[in-house]
Protein backbone atom coordinates (compact mmCIF):
# COMPACT_ATOMS: atom_id res chain seq x y z
CA UNK A 1 0.00 0.00 0.00
CA UNK A 2 0.99 3.57 -0.68
CA UNK A 3 -0.23 6.63 0.19
CA UNK A 4 -0.54 10.56 -1.47
CA UNK A 5 -1.76 13.75 -0.83
CA UNK A 6 -2.51 15.37 -4.26
CA UNK A 7 -1.79 18.92 -4.67
CA UNK A 8 -5.48 19.49 -3.97
CA UNK A 9 -5.27 18.15 -0.72
CA UNK A 10 -7.18 15.19 -1.39
CA UNK A 11 -5.62 11.91 0.36
CA UNK A 12 -5.43 8.56 -1.77
CA UNK A 13 -4.16 5.22 -0.79
CA UNK A 14 -3.54 2.71 -3.66
CA UNK A 15 -1.69 -0.67 -4.50
CA UNK A 16 1.77 0.34 -5.56
CA UNK A 17 2.11 -3.21 -7.29
CA UNK A 18 -0.29 -5.88 -8.19
CA UNK A 19 -0.85 -9.06 -6.15
CA UNK A 20 1.13 -11.58 -8.21
CA UNK A 21 0.99 -14.82 -5.43
CA UNK A 22 -1.58 -16.29 -3.93
CA UNK A 23 -0.62 -14.57 -0.09
CA UNK A 24 -0.52 -11.29 -1.65
CA UNK A 25 -3.94 -11.58 -2.82
CA UNK A 26 -4.96 -12.85 0.15
CA UNK A 27 -3.64 -9.85 1.96
CA UNK A 28 -4.80 -7.27 -1.17
CA UNK A 29 -8.75 -8.55 -0.02
CA UNK A 30 -7.91 -8.56 3.55
CA UNK A 31 -6.79 -4.47 3.12
CA UNK A 32 -9.92 -4.02 1.02
CA UNK A 33 -12.39 -5.83 3.53
CA UNK A 34 -10.51 -3.55 6.54
CA UNK A 35 -10.21 -0.34 4.82
CA UNK A 36 -12.52 2.65 6.55
CA UNK A 37 -14.55 4.82 3.72
CA UNK A 38 -14.00 2.37 1.23
CA UNK A 39 -11.09 4.12 0.02
CA UNK A 40 -9.32 1.29 -1.51
CA UNK A 41 -11.33 -0.74 -3.72
CA UNK A 42 -11.26 -3.61 -6.41
CA UNK A 43 -11.86 -2.49 -9.80
CA UNK A 44 -11.72 -6.02 -11.89
CA UNK A 45 -13.84 -8.47 -12.42
CA UNK A 46 -12.81 -11.53 -11.44
CA UNK A 47 -15.82 -13.38 -10.22
CA UNK A 48 -13.85 -15.53 -7.76
CA UNK A 49 -12.24 -12.00 -6.17
CA UNK A 50 -15.65 -10.15 -6.58
CA UNK A 51 -17.25 -13.40 -4.15
CA UNK A 52 -14.70 -12.41 -1.47
CA UNK A 53 -15.43 -8.94 -1.30
CA UNK A 54 -18.58 -6.83 -0.54
CA UNK A 55 -20.28 -5.10 -3.32
CA UNK A 56 -19.95 -1.37 -1.68
CA UNK A 57 -15.74 -2.24 -2.33
CA UNK A 58 -15.81 -3.30 -6.09
CA UNK A 59 -16.11 -0.90 -9.04
CA UNK A 60 -18.44 -3.81 -10.17
CA UNK A 61 -21.10 -5.72 -8.54
CA UNK A 62 -21.14 -9.20 -8.75
CA UNK A 63 -24.48 -9.45 -10.34
CA UNK A 64 -23.26 -7.37 -13.40
CA UNK A 65 -20.24 -10.12 -13.80
CA UNK A 66 -21.41 -13.28 -13.21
Amino acid sequence: MAHVIEEDGCYHCYFQKQPSTQEELRQAIQAIRVSCCQMVRYAGTDPKILACLPNDSCDYPRSAVT
